[in-house]
């Protein structure tokens, strides 16, 4: 059985794709009391990700950051509800990549290159020249280092234009991918996420 959060342990606050070096003060039945970062919260009231390091492994626990008074207590306060529930890390933590992906839209037949902004066990964001419409299908083809290509299909499910270049953003969902290169994938994201996680 899965050991439970401790007062003292050092974890990394996971908001989106940016992370906090934290520490556990406190540890109630409904909420988590954490040390405040030092820089600053990308977001007030969203989803987090308490990150650490314990003798399974990489582990994460679900939280809510609640939003807190400016002269309030200096701490944060994570909501801890009742679905709370621990992950394997690397199935649901998005980490920073910069990798070569060729997409091939099925609807035109026509590859466009791009590079990987981020990615998960579920996704990828990535940065392309041109624009491919939300629901899109798509066949990829990633470089991740040090391995062979990454096969996949996914879908677009929002599409950006980067306000200062003739950029584009896409959020790709996998929704197909062999299981040999699906345990590429997780090992990419395991050794980007080693060094951020405090070990124990």
């Amino acid at each position: 059985m899965l050991g439970p959060l401790q007062t003292g342990q050092a974890c990394v606050l996971c908001i989106g794709n940016h992370f906090f070096d934290t520490e556990v003060l406190a540890v109630h039945e409904k909420a988590v009391r954490v040390r405040r970062p030092e820089q600053p919260l990308p977001a007030e009231s969203a989803a987090a990700l308490l990150a650490f390091h314990d003798q399974h492994g990489l582990c994460s626990y679900y939280t809510q950051l609640m939003p807190m008074p400016a002269d309030s207590t200096p701490d944060l306060i994570l909501w801890r509800t009742a679905s709370l529930e621990r992950q394997e890390l690397r199935s649901v933590l998005r980490v920073p990549a910069d990798s070569p992906v060729t997409l091939q839209d099925d609807t035109t037949g026509e590859d466009v290159e791009g590079r990987l902004e981020n990615i998960s066990g579920g996704g990828a964001r990535i940065i392309v020249s041109m624009p491919i419409s939300t629901g899109t299908d798509l066949a990829m083809v990633m470089k991740l280092p040090d391995h062979d290509p990454v096969h996949a299909r996914g879908r677009v499910a929002h599409l950006a234009q980067q306000p200062d270049a003739d950029r584009y953003t896409l959020g790709v969902k996998f929704t197909e991918m062999r299981p040999e290169h699906m345990n590429t994938v997780r090992w990419y994201i395991t050794s980007r996420i080693q060094d951020l996680l405090p070990q124990v």
